[in-house]
């Protein structure tokens, strides 16, 4: 999904862009995502804890009450502005991508709140991002465990992986009140017109959401999806298909991750089966892979280390695409010493968006998920260099990686017994997972 070109404040970047979508639900241990329940038409609170005359705008009510309301003309919030004595002079339009529908829409940002304007200079959404109390009484700094008390858990929900926070956002009648959590607290709030980050209103379904930007959402989806679909399909011929397991777990992860795709409440509950399916299928596998928000794929490949590990060979060579990966990898630790273990990383990155033809890493960290144990890639031990040049090998010293292209990396795993592999990408940490 195309993001807009300016940067405002965390909370009225979140929900004016709508950089989520819909149904993620926040991975757990196993990376799987939890389900949510579609948005259902939920009771106000009552009676209201903060007097209707002071609250920006009447969250359940569409703030006939308050200060605002959705529907005010451009100038008409001006007028009431003035009159509270708020600086409304900071405007911003969004120029973005033209073939959004938010294109050129307007916000007036101000220090309580931001105001968000249709083509027609009607106002569809309220961030609320001071600490002005809702009509029930929420207000920035609450709890999660405040905003379930007061609106109840029948919400629809939208992860935020590269800010660590999820928006929870409840139908009210004929508008939406939207709560942002970061940390299990109340970071802002508001009202819009329409669904998260789209044009769709109360009237239609999550199913018929069509996010800004979706068209290039929609062509990966269409890919990752029909190859999910394929590796099960050969998984039911053959259950001991390790590389069809590997790869539908990954096209799995793709789905979950990237924030252009949308998938329905049946879709995300297809996935979760079949994430079930595969999981067993792959404890001993040393080929991990994630991808990020904005739809860059990585995988890693690491040394065998147990007898289990030889299962896949044939999937790591294939993936590689070459017949001596597996004992490329396997030299590097036996090239170890008694009293340290190095361990092998080939790693592949690509942007599946094909916006860039590189990929500048901020940093590879491997980490053991018991201990804590941590160690910095690239390892550029004594033993590793001469094995780069007999396999014919890359690696990137300045983790710099051409967009389809793999680079042999290294690091000491003494401590290493669990590995998790995180790959910080323009300010993203990309966890890469086997299962």
């Amino acid at each position: 999904m195309k993001k807009m070109f300016w940067i405002i404040s965390l909370s009225a970047a979140l929900m004016i862009t709508g950089c989520a979508r819909t149904d993620k639900a926040p991975p757990n241990d196993t990376g799987q995502a939890a389900t949510q329940k579609p948005a259902m038409e939920t009771s106000a609170p009552s009676p209201s804890a903060v007097p209707v005359k002071k609250v920006i705008t009447d969250e359940q009510k569409n703030g006939e009450d308050g200060m605002f309301q959705l529907g005010m003309t451009l100038e008409e919030v001006r007028q009431q502005l003035e009159a509270e004595g708020v600086d409304d002079s900071n405007e911003i339009e969004n120029a973005g991508d033209p073939a959004d529908w938010n294109q050129g829409h307007r916000t007036i940002i101000t220090d309580r709140a931001d105001f968000t304007f249709d083509e027609h200079e009607r106002l569809y959404i309220i961030d609320v991002i001071d600490n002005s109390p809702t009509a029930a009484g929420l207000r920035t700094g609450d709890s999660g465990a405040d905003a379930l008390r007061l609106y109840g858990k029948d919400f629809h929900a939208y992860e935020l992986p590269e800010h660590g926070g999820r928006v929870l956002e409840y139908t009210m009648n004929d508008h939406y009140f939207t709560v942002l959590l970061q940390e299990q607290k109340v970071a802002g709030w508001g009202v819009s017109s329409y669904k998260q980050g789209t044009n769709s209103p109360v009237t239609e379904s999550y199913d018929q959401v069509k996010p800004a930007g979706d068209h290039e959402g929609a062509a990966l989806k269409e890919k990752l999806y029909g190859e999910l679909q394929a590796n099960m399909q050969k998984l039911e011929q053959n259950s001991d298909d390790l590389m069809a397991a590997v790869l539908a777990s990954d096209r799995i992860r793709g789905l979950q991750s990237i924030l252009s795709i949308v998938l329905s409440d049946a879709e995300v509950e297809e996935m979760l089966d079949q994430q079930e399916q595969v999981q067993s299928l792959l404890d001993d596998s040393v080929i991990y892979t994630g991808y990020s928000t904005q739809g860059v794929h990585l995988m890693a490949l690491l040394s065998p280390t147990t007898p289990g590990n030889e299962l896949f060979k044939a999937a790591m060579n294939k993936l590689r695409g070459k017949e001596d990966e597996y004992a490329f990898l396997s030299a590097i630790t036996d090239a170890s010493d008694e009293r340290s273990l190095e361990v092998g990383l080939d790693l592949y990155a690509e942007d599946l968006t094909g916006s860039r033809q590189e990929m500048k890493l901020s940093s590879i960290t491997v980490s053991d998920s018991g201990s804590g144990a941590e160690q910095v890639v690239p390892f550029t031990g004594k033993d590793l260099e001469p094995l780069l040049t007999q396999y014919s090998r890359k690696q990137s010293s300045d983790l710099v990686l051409p967009s389809g292209a793999w680079h042999a990396f290294g690091f000491m795993g003494t401590l290493i017994n669990d590995p998790v592999i995180t790959i910080e990408l323009d300010g993203e940490p990309v966890i890469l997972r086997r299962q």
